[in-house]
């Protein structure tokens, strides 16, 4: 199952580059997972098969959520439109990822 996990929050363009460069430098860890960045949000893109894929993206992000006040979103890509659906939310305001809700709301 394929999960965008993005920021496009009012606050990221002021974060923005930190972001983006703390995005890539896990990537290059984390070989299984591709940082999405353009003008607009800072993304990660993930292909899961079950609930415990999700830990390390959505604990690292949530700790970039913290640090810099953002909001994410977790969105699931419809096979029939092709398009990008948010299922749920996590960040500063949201709180903590509860990663067994993440993938109830997903489907794993």
């Amino acid at each position: 199952m394929q999960l965008l996990i993005s920021c496009h929050d009012e606050e990221l363009l002021e974060h923005k580059s930190d972001l983006d460069e703390q995005l890539e430098a896990w990537v290059k860890d984390h070989e299984h997972f591709s940082a999405v960045i353009d003008e607009q949000s800072s993304a990660l893109q993930v292909q899961v098969k079950k609930a415990e894929q999700l830990k390390l993206p959505l604990n690292f992000l949530y700790k970039m959520a913290k640090q810099y006040k953002l909001e994410f979103a977790i969105s699931q890509l419809d096979d029939e439109s092709g398009e990008w659906e948010e299922v749920c939310y996590f960040g500063h305001e949201e709180g903590r990822p509860d990663i067994f809700e993440v993938a109830c709301y997903v489907g794993l």
